[in-house]
């Protein structure tokens, strides 16, 4: 039967795989999300703000995930 656990191996494939879409640029704010979260969850925090930023000033992601990153650096800073 297979496991819904996600192992560590599978985790760094997906943050390769993000990082990938990242450096092509691609338009999804879901592509930022899951990695800043994954950096958040390893600890990384200083790696996920940076991942955050990135998206929030990206211009080509669309205005309002754009302002949905800004909100939640405003919250990080605050420690919310």
């Amino acid at each position: 039967m297979p496991s819904t656990f996600i192992n560590e191996e599978t985790t760094n494939e997906a943050v390769w795989v993000l990082r990938e879409m990242v450096q092509l640029n691609v338009p999804y704010g879901d592509v930022y999300m899951l990695l800043g979260t994954i950096f958040l969850e390893r600890g990384r925090t200083d790696d996920a703000t940076g991942m955050f930023r990135s998206a929030r000033d990206r211009g080509n992601l669309p205005q309002p995930e754009r302002e949905n990153f800004r909100i939640l650096l405003r919250h990080m800073e605050q420690g919310s």
